[in-house]
């Protein structure tokens, strides 16, 4: 096996077990720009912050994540709660974004301060 088909096999056993341990999120932000975020499951909620600081370049404290379904609008707050465990307490209002069996991607909203 070549080292392109060796890639290839390695990326999609990646695909197929990275949402095993990882949650995946769609970035919007108020210009309509969007990105896609992964995170591990039990990673913080700030470091769900500091990884897409990191990825679209902002600085941490001037931005905030939103989850919008409806009316309702929730804050998703910069702290160390477990992702994980937001997205149980959230479950209703976290509708993923894509139709199985493609993998579950929830939206959130960033709104610069």
């Amino acid at each position: 096996m070549n080292n392109n088909n060796n890639f290839l096999t390695k990326w999609e056993n990646y695909k197929i077990y990275c949402p095993t341990f990882m949650y995946f999120f769609e970035i919007i932000k108020s210009c309509g720009y969007s990105e896609l975020v992964l995170v591990l499951k039990d990673d913080k909620l700030i470091d769900l912050y500091k990884m897409i600081s990191l990825q679209l370049n902002l600085i941490m404290n001037l931005f905030e994540l939103k989850i919008i379904k409806n009316e309702t609008i929730i804050i998703i707050p910069n702290q160390n709660k477990k992702i994980r465990e937001f997205i149980i307490e959230n479950q209703f209002n976290l509708i993923p974004i894509y139709n199985f069996p493609d993998p579950v991607v929830y939206k959130i909203y960033l709104i610069e301060l």
